[in-house]
């Protein structure tokens, strides 16, 4: 509980820092306070009207639903944003403030329905995946698509009525404003320049976006894949398991031990540790081990578990495993069964217990892999009762009452129940302890004939000491045994196909293993993934193809998504290399990111080809109206991308609790919308001129081959 309290916190922290950062962005490039105020209200508006949503659907305010509003608050501020820059240009223009409002609010309004329609269904998919990350997602899918949507009802009715009030223009003579102003101006002449250039060479330009793509896709081999990034909880557990004939005292002798090393650990805040109890075995033992907050300690949480892993390796009796114990549950991973588990299944438990040990022996030589363990022991003390049947039947006797019997007289059976006072308590009868604690007093015990003799059981059984496994599994109706085993420094992917070749090589014929546990939710969760990366992709399609009323134009913004997959493995490759935080692999949270980057990154696309249709509609060709619409969009673009970048920069270098998860996802958009907007500006135009030449070339051949009346 300390610990989302602390990470809910942190996002909270993260939620307004981004909106403090997003509204001075707007400020800077606006350069008036209450022109950049009309566009701020966006934020607090849309954000508590998302407060009465998630209240109704009865969503909880937990780390998925507050990451969903900080990421948020870069982005319902865009549609107000290009809405009132427009408002502000046409002021510029000379016109009044309500005739601003009303041409530049009419004129911008179909690019931010069309950018904001593209966005919203790429949530879809996103809420309603299958499975257990699909529940994980859910919340965090429709709170962040209801803001989205209260944001583009505010950019369409309160933002043009408030420009119509209150929008002056003016120069500032702030010398901040001066400098950006001109650097602005600058930035547009070096852009005309560009666009120029690249529109006589648009196959050129296409060729070097390819290139580039092509190249980050490249970088994904260095680049580990995992589940969920791991946390720094500040608390991990230590699970010891003596050999399985030892007792109770027997294993907690065993656990002092370990608790004398644990406290010689400087990190350690405190711990508890319990030998037996808990729903465990005679043989078990567990230490839940709290570390001192991440601030008032130099290493963290994994190193210390891997320092106390190798002190513990020391430990003679017993398997010492060091796990984290993750507040996600399943999706979190670790705890018991381990980071990584792999089921082996065959018809032998003999086979089993053979290839499994080998399959152990050739892990624990592979670098990245701890604690590698397995479910079946092999070993446990038992008696194995054999039956003289010719015997039996003559003294009429069955195999079901010498089973019944030797239960009732060792392990105990209910034979009634007796009520008093409204409570009832269970009859319970066996013998008692002086009677059943050596292997003779099994032949020694009497039964019941069916002909009412007493028959001394030493004369129809034989009772032999032996050992055997302590559980034997079953998954799908057949023998099977987990192997298990946390991670240290390699992520699950590289692990899984570790694991996977390592088995291909040792199981025999009619032996196989497959992934199990978190695993297979691994594996499980990426299909779900990327099916709903195509689901966006289509329904996004679909939906700027009904506005636009044309297959061609979707078809060229939706090519500014691979522009932002650029930016998007770029910068995470570039953390993975460059520094040493937790969490730079490809991973769910990074792929929601990209799947929301299908709709962020259209926004400048969008922007840029709508207003291109206007001014060819207006009487300009196609190249005239490129060369006219991609610098007057040049500034809205900017805007709107930097105050979504500008509301990731806090989760990207937050310090607290859980910003290892939230990272990557911030990552992916960041780094998606810096390249996806640079390269939108340049490349978009070249593919619409591209098309364009194309389409035209078609419907010229059409009318030519057209039959003469």
């Amino acid at each position: 509980s300390v610990f989302i309290e602390r990470a809910i916190n942190d996002v909270n922290m993260n939620l307004v820092v981004g909106a403090i950062l997003a509204s001075l962005v707007i400020l800077l490039f606006l350069q008036n306070i209450g022109t950049a105020l009309i566009s701020a209200l966006a934020i607090p508006t849309s954000i508590i009207a998302t407060f009465g949503f998630m209240y109704f659907m009865g969503f909880t305010l937990n780390t998925l639903t507050m990451l969903g509003l900080a990421l948020a608050v870069g982005i319902v501020i865009d549609d107000a944003i290009i809405i009132v820059e427009n408002i502000y240009r046409h002021r510029e223009l000379g016109k009044g403030m309500l005739e601003a409002a009303r041409a530049g609010a009419s004129e911008i309004s179909f690019a931010a329905m069309a950018a904001t329609f593209a966005l919203l269904a790429i949530f879809l998919p996103v809420a309603f995946m299958s499975g257990l990350i699909g529940r994980f997602f859910y919340e965090f899918g429709m709170t962040l698509a209801f803001s989205i949507f209260i944001s583009l009802i505010v950019a369409l009715t309160l933002t043009p009525m408030l420009s119509s009030r209150y929008l002056k223009i003016g120069v500032s003579r702030f010398f901040l404003f001066k400098w950006f102003e001109l650097a602005m101006n600058a930035s547009r002449r070096i852009y005309i320049g560009i666009i120029a250039v690249t529109l006589k060479h648009s196959v050129m330009t296409v060729a070097v976006a390819v290139v580039l793509f092509v190249g980050s896709i490249f970088l994904v081999k260095g680049l580990g894949v995992e589940f969920t990034p791991q946390e720094d909880q500040s608390r991990f557990m230590v699970r010891l398991e003596t050999p399985i004939d030892y007792s109770v005292p027997a294993t907690d002798q065993v656990t002092r031990k370990i608790i004398d090393i644990v406290k010689q650990i400087p990190e350690v805040n405190f711990f508890m540790a319990s030998t037996g109890g808990f729903g465990g075995s005679a043989n078990s033992g567990n230490l839940n081990v709290t570390l001192k907050d991440r601030k008032f300690r130099t290493r963290s949480q994994f190193e210390v578990m891997a320092d106390v892993r190798r002190k513990l390796s020391k430990i003679p009796d017993g398997f010492v495993s060091v796990s984290v114990a993750s507040s996600m549950g399943a999706l979190g991973g670790g705890g018991r069964g381990g980071d990584i588990q792999y089921l082996i299944q065959g018809p032998d438990i003999t086979v089993l217990d053979d290839v499994t040990n080998r399959i152990i022996a050739e892990l624990k030589n592979i670098r990245g892999f701890a604690d590698v363990d397995r479910d079946l022991r092999i070993g446990k003390p038992e008696l194995q009762v054999n039956i003289d049947r010719d015997r039996a039947a003559e003294y009429g006797v069955s195999v079901a009452d010498i089973s019944n019997i030797i239960g009732a007289t060792f392990g105990g059976i209910q034979v009634g129940n007796y009520t008093e006072g409204g409570k009832t308590y269970k009859i319970r009868v066996k013998s008692v302890d002086s009677e059943r604690r050596i292997t003779d007093d099994v032949s020694n015990a009497s039964i019941r004939s069916a002909k009412g003799d007493i028959v001394d059981m030493a004369n129809i059984i034989e009772v032999t000491p032996s050992i055997g496994p302590n559980v034997i599994n079953r998954t799908d109706r057949e023998r099977s045994v987990t192997i298990q085993a946390n991670l240290e420094g390699i992520p699950l992917g590289e692990a899984i196909a570790q694991i996977e070749g390592v088995t291909k090589k040792i199981l025999p014929v009619g032996y196989y293993g497959r992934r199990s546990g978190q695993t297979e939710i691994f594996s499980d969760a990426y299909k779900n993934i990327i099916f709903a990366l195509i689901l966006a992709l289509v329904f996004s399609y679909m939906i700027l193809a009904a506005q636009f009323e044309s297959f061609i134009h979707p078809f060229s913004i939706t090519l500014s998504l691979p522009l932002a997959v650029v930016g998007a493995l770029g910068f995470l490759w570039l953390g993975a290399t460059f520094t040493n935080v937790t969490g730079m692999t490809i991973n769910i949270m990074f792929m929601i990111g990209v799947i929301l980057l299908v709709g962020l990154a259209k926004k400048n696309a969008i922007l840029l080809i709508d207003y291109t249709d206007q001014l060819r509609r207006s009487g300009l060709n196609r190249d005239e109206a490129l060369k006219q619409a991609c610098p007057v969009r040049l500034r809205p673009i900017l805007m709107t991308s930097i105050t979504t970048v500008a509301a990731t920069i806090p989760v990207i270098i937050g310090l607290g609790d859980g910003s290892e998860t939230r990272r990557p996802m911030a990552i992916a958009i960041f780094g998606g919308i810096i390249t996806s907007t640079l390269l939108t500006l340049v490349v978009i135009p070249s593919v619409y001129r591209i098309f364009d030449i194309i389409l035209t070339k078609f419907r010229h051949a059409g009318k030519t081959n057209l039959p003469k009346a």
